[in-house]
């Protein structure tokens, strides 16, 4: 696993552009030759076609295999270099605390057009504060990394106790 993580370091980027552009040129293909079929057909027999599967099931895959690959590397990471991911795993944490405390603050709408539209598409109460809680923690982060880049622009990064500074 650890040649692997090597291999991937180095020459990562190359492997995932030369597959991706493999797919492309396939999925091109696979169109370019069933164009003159599809546009044969009728409007509503467009929508049934099976031209485009190839292309919406390789990028299906694709981003379900690099959140896996991304997670598993981390994990590894973390064992390979315990010292450097002592301060990812902190923020992680505190990612993990924003949501956590935006889940549990949550207040589930019972009327009005918001419990209307949780009716409309069966959005359970817990659900609901799950939505709540992801939407809170985004706009937390985003608060958060533009303050810290005024604060990187404005040289005071210092004032943060050099917590993003390597040591």
């Amino acid at each position: 696993m650890t040649q692997l993580y090597n291999f991937l370091s180095k020459r990562g980027q190359m492997v995932s552009f030369g597959l991706g552009l493999i797919i492309i040129l396939l999925f091109g293909f696979m169109v370019w030759n069933g164009l003159d079929g599809f546009n044969n057909l009728g409007k509503e027999e467009q929508g049934t076609t099976t031209i485009f599967n190839f292309g919406l099931m390789a990028a299906i895959v694709l981003v379900v295999l690099a959140a896996i690959l991304v997670f598993l590397f981390g994990i590894l990471g973390i064992f390979i270099n315990p010292g450097d991911s002592k301060r990812s795993l902190i923020m992680l944490l505190v990612i993990a605390a924003i949501f956590g405390v935006s889940y549990m603050t949550a207040n589930v709408e019972t009327t009005g057009k918001l419990a209307e539209l949780y009716s409309k598409f069966s959005v359970t109460p817990n659900v609901a504060k799950f939505i709540h809680g992801g939407i809170v923690t985004a706009l937390w982060l985003g608060v958060i990394s533009v303050l810290s880049i005024v604060l990187t622009e404005l040289g005071v990064g210092s004032l943060l106790g050099g917590l993003f500074s390597k040591k």
